[in-house]
């Protein structure tokens, strides 16, 4: 076992368990009432990475715990959270030097307020952490194990309650809005204002989302180059997916190996498992002089990925249960992400919604985006369906579509009632919490519409990673 956490730990995964469990959240067919009094709060209250200053002290304070000295790290550790006491990472490291050092009573206190913000993530590593095994042994360590049972009832709420969302902040460079700087996946509690992460930080993450549609976060690892190197240079490599479920317990689902370099790329995922198809420009998989330029990775839950080879386009279709679609492969604009509910039907040409029901609801064409197809996300209930167009999914024509644009509607499905949502540049999005409440971002900005009045959400919390306007589309 590597010593302190850096996150690196983490983020490579150690400690994983071998047999993945997880709690299914409720469904998004459930009707949950908001409670009246606000819950306790857990989860993260910080939406902003720490200062560079910080991250360089606890850098020097896990570099001198891994030689043994205790005391000088936990001088360094302190500082660092001096600087930033939302600093989960450096806490946590703090409480591995308390633990080194002897002093329980200050690794257990740490610890608390490690678990009150990161829980989930934290969890499975510090159990399995030699940094913290002989604090386990002793009577504070003892005593915060046996708490573990109320942390996971408090988070497995939140997460619920809360409504699938990542923290997203860009990272330095020329196309940054296609490499984040900071990714977390999880849900937001906007009855507490957390942020309930259900996995730690994953080492070299490029994209990442959670889903409404179905009980699960995924994120993308693999590289993304500031500067291409011509037309056939793809600008990223994909190097796995990593599933994640909306749970406490944080156990990872799954991991599917996808060695690739995707000039263009689809990643969709369902209830049984997750699919990759990637197009290599320019170089052909296993060196087949380009005659193959296409791979479909297969991986279902709880069987071993199954990777084939195509030419010409000529590939298999995704599961027929996948309704999640993320564009993970090299765009101008960055990732668009889609999701459906397969029971509603909308009808670009006539400008129709067909509900469960099969009662029809005319959408008035202003509010629509030209004649495309629109993404359909209902409330728990069904009482409320919104209409989300985003051009970047379109066939680009200049004179007409711009990537990197969005129209959203409301319908209110008992009156046939449609109101706008909105429209702008960026990426437009909506989701509904399992109370029912309807969070709508625009471009980077997401807010709460809830019965109390609009409410934005903190910076860098965001429903689908941002887009870019682009006016060349693509090109």
């Amino acid at each position: 076992m590597t010593r302190t956490l850096l996150f690196a730990a983490l983020l490579a995964g150690c400690g994983r368990p071998a047999a993945p469990t997880h709690v299914t959240v409720a469904s998004a067919s459930a009707t949950a009432p908001r409670a009246s009094a606000a819950p306790a709060p857990v989860g993260l209250a910080s939406f902003d990475a720490a200062p560079a200053a910080a991250i360089a002290k606890n850098d020097r304070g896990v570099a001198l715990l891994a030689k043994g000295r205790a005391a000088e790290a936990i001088a360094e550790l302190e500082g660092a959270l001096s600087l930033s006491p939302d600093f989960v990472r450096a806490r946590y490291n703090l409480a591995c030097a308390y633990a080194r050092a002897g002093d329980f009573d200050k690794a257990r206190t740490a610890l608390e307020i490690v678990y009150e913000a990161d829980f989930v993530a934290i969890r499975a590593h510090a159990d399995r952490d030699d940094d913290l095994a002989a604090f386990w042994k002793s009577a504070p360590g003892r005593a915060l194990a046996a708490r573990k049972g109320e942390y996971e009832a408090r988070f497995a709420a939140a997460i619920r309650r809360g409504v699938p969302a990542t923290i997203w902040i860009d990272g330095a460079g020329l196309r940054g809005a296609l490499k984040p700087s900071v990714l977390r996946v999880g849900v937001f509690d906007a009855a507490t204002s957390r942020f309930v992460a259900v996995a730690p930080p994953v080492k070299n993450a490029i994209f990442g989302y959670a889903s409404s549609r179905v009980p699960y976060a995924v994120v993308v690892t693999g590289s993304v180059a500031d500067m291409l190197g011509g037309d056939l240079d793809a600008g990223m490599t994909i190097d796995a997916v990593h599933v994640f479920p909306l749970a406490a317990d944080g156990v990872e689902k799954s991991i599917m190996s996808a060695p690739s370099v995707p000039y263009s790329g689809l990643l969709t995922m369902g209830p049984s498992g997750v699919w990759l198809r990637v197009h290599q420009s320019g170089a052909a998989f296993d060196g087949e002089k380009g005659s193959k330029y296409d791979a479909v990775f297969d991986g279902p839950f709880g069987a071993p990925t199954k990777r084939t080879l195509h030419a010409g386009n000529n590939y298999p279709p995704p599961p027929r249960d996948h309704t999640v679609s993320m564009n993970v492969g090299y765009n101008h604009w960055g990732y668009v992400v889609t999701e459906n509910d397969p029971s509603y039907a909308y009808a670009p040409q006539r400008h129709e919604l067909t509900l469960p029901s099969h009662e029809v609801i005319a959408i008035p064409p202003a509010l629509a985006f030209y004649e495309a197809p629109a993404r359909v996300v209902p409330s728990p209930s069904g009482d409320r369906v919104v209409l989300l167009w985003n051009a970047a999914v379109l066939v680009c024509k200049a004179d007409e579509d711009i990537p990197g644009a969005f129209k959203m509607a409301l319908v209110d499905t008992a009156s046939g009632r449609v109101t706008s949502l909105g429209e702008g540049d960026g990426a437009g999005a909506a989701a509904f919490d399992a109370s029912g409440e309807l969070f709508v971002q625009r471009g980077k900005t997401v807010v709460e519409l809830s019965r109390f009045g609009p409410k934005p959400l903190p910076p860098h919390v965001q429903l689908v990673p941002a887009l870019e306007r682009d006016d060349y589309c693509g090109f």
